[in-house]
């Protein structure tokens, strides 16, 4: 079968999206190993193609950090509505140095912490579904302990954009200035 590379496959395809499907498109090549300098030639010698201008800027915006869509639209979004451009990917360390959690995104500044809920973590038989909530609820107990404020969205928050900063702006207000420990971005 005669393919085209990864960087070829992610420009053709993000050609045909809007731009936050874009991003999150470039988001997951760059995951993937897709190396940006070979993209940014080929969009740099797209010139004219339909769509280049939305490849363009979503190659701006893009980091390989993001490990899922609703990551990648969550920071398009953050953006959109004029929130702090969070650190991705962030490790929450107690005082004594021990790893507790990683979270999706960080406000270290502000002493928060955000996480978007995907529903692939909850599917399967209701037990697995309830050991995998408590899980989670263990895990952000740990982190909350540590002085870290937590925001948690979906897709449904995404979709509401006036919502989402208020959510994310309320962990804001509500984050302790108290942190113990210490978060390192990946």
């Amino acid at each position: 079968f005669r393919v085209t590379c990864l960087e070829r496959t992610a420009v053709d395809l993000a050609c045909l999206l809007g731009y936050e499907r874009a991003v999150a498109l470039i988001d997951a090549a760059l995951h993937a190993g897709a190396d940006p300098v070979v993209l940014n030639r080929m969009v740099v010698n797209a010139k004219r193609r339909h769509g280049i201008g939305t490849v363009r800027a979503a190659l701006a915006f893009a980091d390989r950090l993001s490990e899922s869509p609703g990551e990648s639209i969550s920071r398009v979004r953050m953006a959109e509505v004029g929130l702090p451009a969070p650190r991705l990917q962030v490790n929450i360390f107690d005082e004594n140095g021990i790893w507790v959690a990683r979270t999706d995104f960080g406000w270290l500044d502000r002493g928060v912490v955000g996480e978007f809920d995907g529903l692939v973590k909850y599917v399967g038989s209701p037990e697995e579904v309830a050991r995998a909530v408590m899980r989670e609820k263990t895990r952000e107990a740990a982190i909350r302990r540590l002085g870290w404020g937590v925001a948690r969205w979906n897709w449904q928050d995404l979709a509401d954009r006036r919502a989402f900063h208020s959510l994310i702006e309320a962990a804001f207000d509500q984050a302790s200035n108290r942190i113990r420990g210490h978060a390192e971005p990946a």
